[in-house]
């Protein structure tokens, strides 16, 4: 009997953090109101954080900290 064998793990680990990022950015865009998660204030952001922190899910977890790190990235220029 033929064994399934997962190729290019690294590319659905990928796409599962971007779909992860793409929807969690689209859910705190709705709730404030805002276009681009890169328009939130420091005090969201620092939520944002908190919740990352108490996250259990690795992708959920992993896609705020996307979405911080991209905050911050656009707040340096």
């Amino acid at each position: 009997m033929d064994k399934f064998t997962l190729f290019k793990k690294h590319k659905l680990q990928e796409y599962l953090e971007r779909e992860a990022t793409e929807g969690l950015e689209k859910a705190i865009c709705t709730f404030y109101n805002i276009e681009n998660s890169t328009d939130l204030t420091e005090d969201q952001i620092n939520h944002l954080d908190e919740l990352s922190n108490s996250e259990e899910d690795g992708y959920i977890r992993m896609a705020y900290t996307n979405i911080i790190n991209n905050w911050d990235h656009n707040q340096e220029n």
